[in-house]
């Protein structure tokens, strides 16, 4: 289940404590190296040491393999939301006429396309051109139809899934079947790529000042709306005097909208919200308004209608460890279908001192049961119809008792 894999991450990451990011210090290289630790309850512990460029442990080839089988390594729902849970569509994927290759592709279960170059610090391209390459790769990539996509995306299924399929059927099948079903997923995906709607990422062992410099390149392209993140995978040796295995932690270095581009809130209220679902589904706008009504009184959650396009409204729970972090306990979108995605909170919770990832996976368990989600639908999604009104409550109120206890022990 991918959950699994989700939840092998964060363990990795539990073992290192919260501690300044150097991606906001890397400008000139000059400022002190952050290491991380291995540490025991009572204060013992170990020093981890950072893999330095001229080690060479690993490739670019072995980099861009972690990330197509791995791709939850990516903290991509801290970036945007809207990209997350993602699914590799592409290996190497050739553009211009095979004169560039996308080392790594991948799209969302709402029609955004992700594309990520990978670059290692000891490669000069990493200290000069990789950013203006990567939009370059977008530029080419937003010139494409749907059906090129679909062309790209079926010669990797069949390399490396082994399967014989379309990309709308594939999504579907890894991640649920999309809103609208499928034409409107082609349509969103053909729109995206025609405006040129589209997450592009560098990822590399290290991030310095040249790159940071190099992502002015991007207003270079007004007619794109291109989001550009710089992420980090910092590694590390666990084991004395033994290459393998490493302990791999990735950092936000900078997140850059193209700014001519930005798209501002259509300024939707909670009140129009409603109205919509109303439209939508008039006979369950009333039992879904009332599970919304009870969590509004509830301490700690926060009714947010988020985005830029005010499709869903969110129960958001504020983390006692961090107040200025929140997640979605569950949103319901304008057809009063309810939506959960554990694996987004289990992302956005796994640096926090005290984090239980047992709290999540219960959650998990718990909601897929009640939403009669199967084991392999990574967004958990039911008509609010078709839920049990008193067992989802119980679940979601044991979901936050758990959290916020979690916050109290910790201080």
């Amino acid at each position: 289940m991918r959950i699994n894999a989700v939840f092998a991450i964060v363990c990795f990451i539990l073992a290192i404590p919260v501690f300044p990011s150097a991606s906001y210090c890397l400008s000139d290289g000059t400022g002190a190296e952050a290491f991380a630790y291995i540490m025991e309850k009572d204060g013992s512990g170990r020093k981890l040491h950072p893999i330095q460029e001229r080690h060479k442990v690993y490739n670019e080839a072995w980099l861009q393999n972690i990330l197509r089988t791995r791709p939850e390594i990516l903290p991509i729902a801290d970036i945007d939301p809207d990209c997350w849970p993602m699914i590799p569509i592409g290996y190497e994927v050739s553009t211009d006429s095979g004169r560039n290759r996308i080392d790594n592709l991948f799209i969302s279960h709402t029609g955004r396309v992700i594309l990520v170059e990978t670059k290692l610090w000891q490669n000069p391209e990493a200290k000069r051109k990789v950013v203006a390459q990567v939009i370059e790769y977008a530029s080419s990539l937003s010139e494409w139809t749907y059906d090129e996509l679909n062309l790209a995306a079926k010669k990797y299924l069949k390399k490396y899934e082994g399967v014989d399929s379309d990309l709308a059927d594939w999504v579907e099948k890894q991640l649920g079947p999309p809103e609208g079903g499928k034409p409107s997923f082609i349509e969103k995906v053909t729109e995206n790529l025609r405006a040129g709607r589209l997450l592009t990422m560098v990822v590399s062992d290290k991030i310095r000042s040249p790159v940071f410099k190099m992502a002015e390149y991007l207003n270079k392209y007004p007619n794109l709306g291109i989001q550009f993140a710089l992420i980090e995978l910092k590694g590390y040796w666990i084991k004395t005097g033994a290459d393998w295995p490493l302990l791999i932690v990735p950092r936000i270095a900078i997140i850059k909208p193209c700014k001519p581009c930005e798209i501002k809130s259509n300024g939707i209220t909670e009140e129009e919200f409603w109205e919509l679902v109303k439209e939508n589904a008039p006979n369950s706008h009333q039992k879904a308004k009332g599970v919304f009504d009870y969590y509004e009184e509830k301490e700690g959650i926060k009714i947010v209608i988020p985005g830029k396009y005010g499709k869903t409204l969110h129960a958001k729970l504020t983390i006692p460890q961090d107040e200025r972090k929140q997640v979605s306990a569950f949103y319901v979108d304008k057809k009063a279908k309810l939506w959960v995605c554990p694996n987004v909170i289990a992302g956005s919770l796994a640096t926090l001192t005290g984090f239980d990832s047992d709290t999540i996976k219960d959650y998990d368990k718990k909601m897929r049961e009640i939403m009669k989600m199967p084991d392999e639908r990574i967004k958990l999604s039911c008509h609010i119809d078709e839920v049990d009104i008193d067992q989802f409550k119980s679940a979601v109120d044991e979901f936050i008792r758990r959290i916020q206890s979690a916050g109290k022990t910790s201080e």
